[in-house]
């Protein structure tokens, strides 16, 4: 799931500003939405977003995300490594086909 994909589920978008630290350490400020973004790609009906977004999945993260769609909200989940996500979305659909998309 990208970052955008993953804050359109949420029922966000990005900012027009941000900050964010180079790979030099140095603090940088952007005004105005340098990305583009087809906003037609992330555009979700309300049954498609969720409640809850969660980003990382180690064990922590994981089960985290698990428990809350357990309870009943409806969790989207992210982490840079791919697997991660497949993993947990298999697991929700194991325990139970929770409330869980990535």
């Amino acid at each position: 799931i990208e970052a955008d994909e993953f804050i359109a589920r949420l029922g966000y978008s990005r900012n027009e500003e941000y900050v964010y630290y180079d790979k030099d350490g140095v603090l940088n400020k952007v005004s105005g939405n340098v990305v583009s973004i087809d906003k037609s790609k992330y555009s979700f009906s309300d049954e498609a977003k969720c409640d809850i977004g969660l980003w990382g999945l180690a064990v922590m993260g994981q089960n985290f995300a698990l428990n809350m769609a357990s309870h009943g909200f409806k969790v989207c989940v992210g982490n840079r490594s791919p697997s991660k996500v497949d993993t947990t979305v298999a697991r929700a659909k194991q325990e139970g086909d929770l409330p869980l998309v990535g």
